[in-house]
């Protein structure tokens, strides 16, 4: 890219991809890449074009005079391959500065990257003081000149790294020289048989609202009071959505009547009647216990926002930037009075939905894909990581680390609590489920002054060898002692997890390309599976056939996420594709009448009397739902045959006496 180029005036994303090739003859425990914007000219880190702005944290401002951008640090990384040659980060950050200042000649920029692991001192016991500034081992460094050879500036692509080996740790003069540019202005630099992949791009400035916790140099921190007006006012200026006096809190604790009565069967919904707008793709959807909020996580590249609407009006109360990484999991507690969320940052946090403000975050080693309350508790909550454990976590006031359960090989992707049971199953990226249970619930209690807390133990692991061959992705209660697994062939398998025994295999005409994506009905009774075209095949469990299939009209792409109400004939869909809202279905009184075996439901055009005469019949064994009543042109002729052939008939007859 030459310097003629245009180059956007607002902030600047660095993205640090992954470390491959680097062979180590250590385990590592939490490695990370530190990076530093560093001023070659003057041997230290860069000045900010305005000091009174902050660059890099929300806190700058009030730490003292800083006027340099000061480093930044990723989280640890998630390891790949056995020999832990693959290092992936994928994490951004974003600096309130400009390419433009940060290219200029007269500063000389440079940003180097140091890859070094995190030890903790329990670890390396008597080592620790042979360890570089903090107790961190050194691995790597590299280093990038944004304005290159011949006018080049290195922005707007993948750069791939070349990466080198740190020097022996040397007591240094000054408190202000820093090593790893003392290591660059030496001759001779030992180069490794290894590359950083990172790039450097313009951002766009874009408006925030204020958070609790500050995640963003611009973004503005303020109380929960100040929080709550915010929210208010969204409310307000929300003028396509039918006002109510309700206030979020209020909605969620009145009793609504549901049209699904106690112990009614669940019904097919066919109509789109709502259509909510997400910032970016979707990933995940949760109703609330009681069903009258919906939880959307959504977001593009390092914000991920959880967004919150109210049932059945479909009014938009909040959104909040919650993560860093795709949003994986959400999860409410019994009486909806918290929730988590899960995600790629390495973190599951607990949210309070009475101000839809972050109360506390569970740090892990890596990406965390599942996190479910134990039954009866909201101060308890299991977490499925990649790092092959199962987490057992408490609040009480603070973060409290419980359990670890071991016994997988591979990445833990999905939790499902047995209630009836208590019994917990976790599934991994093996095809291992296991199943745990609290031995003792009654005697459970998190008080001091009562007994201590009753340890999950292992009750055994499910030997399917159907399953173990393939990942297991998701794993959802079907009732009774069935349980539906989502397998990594695209399948859907019924399990009685007491005999450890395959009761049926659910096929899909066209084999998603991602992970299938589905949900159970309350009752039981019906599953609803994406096809990779995004239509629904919705299967009836007891009768094992396609009870319906919901065509991919407003989703022409697989879904993402498939949520059923819990008290009402609805669902929710949505897709990672940036353009398509979420869906909301919910089922027409006109349509139970009608045959649903074998019939493809369309509910996003209804033909009007005029339209319907003129629509020809669809082939086959589908017919379309929205049929006119008035008989076809091919009826009308049969019907004049046969009175013609009734007539001669009787004719023959009479001149036969």
């Amino acid at each position: 890219m030459n310097t003629n180029d245009n180059v956007d005036k607002s902030l600047t994303k660095i993205t640090i991809h992954f470390c491959d090739n680097l062979k180590l003859g250590r385990l590592l425990t939490r490695p990370v890449v530190c990076m530093r914007v560093i001023d070659s000219s003057q041997g230290s880190l860069l000045k900010k074009q305005d000091k009174n702005k902050p660059a890099v944290s929300f806190y700058e401002t009030q730490r003292g005079n800083i006027d340099y951008i000061m480093p930044l640090m990723t989280h640890p990384a998630a390891v790949d391959g056995d020999k832990l040659q693959l290092l992936k980060w994928e994490e951004s950050f974003l600096l309130q500065e400009s390419l433009e200042y940060l290219i200029k000649k007269e500063s000389s920029t440079i940003l180097f990257f140091e890859v070094m692991d995190c030890v903790p001192k329990s670890v390396t016991k008597d080592n620790y003081e042979r360890l570089h500034d903090n107790g961190m081992r050194k691995i790597a460094w590299a280093f990038l000149k944004l304005l290159g050879s011949n006018e080049v500036i290195n922005i707007g692509q993948r750069l791939r790294l070349q990466l080198y080996k740190p020097l022996p740790s040397q007591k240094r003069k000054k408190t202000s020289e820093i090593e790893v540019f003392q290591w660059w202005s030496k001759s001779t630099k030992s180069p490794l048989q290894a590359s950083l992949l990172v790039s450097i791009e313009p951002h766009e400035i874009f408006s925030i609202e204020p958070s609790l916790r500050s995640m963003l140099p611009f973004q503005e921190e303020t109380t929960i009071s100040v929080s709550n007006k915010s929210i208010e006012k969204t409310n307000s200026s929300n003028n396509s959505i039918e006002n109510s006096n309700e206030s979020s809190n209020t909605a969620g604790n009145s009793i609504y009547k549901w049209s699904r009565k106690d112990g009614e069967p669940c019904k097919i919904p066919t109509t789109n009647s709502l259509s909510l707008a997400t910032s970016g793709s979707c990933q995940i959807l949760k109703f609330s216990s009681s069903g009258r909020f919906l939880i959307a996580g959504s977001g593009l590249s390092s914000q991920f926002f959880i967004s919150v609407y109210e049932i059945p009006s479909g009014k938009f109360l909040t959104k909040k930037l919650a993560h860093s990484d795709v949003i994986y999991d959400i999860e409410w507690c019994s009486d909806d009075s918290c929730f988590i969320s899960t995600s790629g940052d390495y973190s599951v946090k607990l949210w309070c939905s009475e101000s839809w403000t972050f109360k506390a975050s569970f740090v892990h080693p890596s990406y965390v894909y599942a996190a479910k309350f134990q039954p009866g508790t909201k101060n308890i909550i299991c977490t499925a990581c990649y790092d092959h454990i199962v987490r057992i976590w408490t609040y009480n006031n603070a973060v409290q680390l419980l359990q670890e359960l071991e016994g997988h090989n591979g990445s833990v992707n999905t939790l499902c609590w047995i209630e009836r049971k208590m019994k917990l199953l976790s599934g991994d990226s093996h095809g291992l489920i296991n199943v745990w249970k609290i031995p003792n619930i009654s005697k459970y209690s998190m008080n001091r002054n009562e007994r201590k807390f009753e340890k999950y133990v292992h009750v055994k692991e499910l030997n399917i060898p159907a399953i173990k061959i393939t990942s297991v992705d998701k794993i959802i209660d079907g009732l009774s002692d069935v349980v539906h697994v989502f397998c990594g062939d695209g399948s859907v398998r019924s399990v009685d997890f007491i005999k450890d025994q395959v009761l049926f295999q659910y096929e899909l005409p066209m084999k998603p390309q991602n992970p299938l994506s589905g949900c159970c009905s309350p009752c039981g009774n019906l599953l609803f599976l994406s096809s990779s075209n995004g239509s629904i095949c919705v299967w009836n469990t007891k009768s094992k056939h396609i009870d319906a299939t919901l065509p991919n009209n407003l989703h022409p792409c697989q879904l993402s996420c498939i949520e059923y109400h819990p008290y009402e004939h609805m669902f929710a869909v949505s897709s990672l594709e940036e353009t398509i809202c979420v869906h909301i279905y919910t089922f027409s009184n006109k349509t139970e009448e009608m045959s649903t075996n074998s019939t493809v439901l369309d509910s996003t055009k209804k033909a009007t009397p005029k339209e319907s005469k003129k629509s020809p019949k669809n082939k086959g064994a589908f017919c379309s739902l929205e049929a006119s009543s008035e008989p076809s042109f091919e009826e009308k002729n049969r019907v004049y045959i046969f009175f013609i052939f009734e007539i001669f008939m009787k004719k023959y007859i009479f001149c036969f006496f």
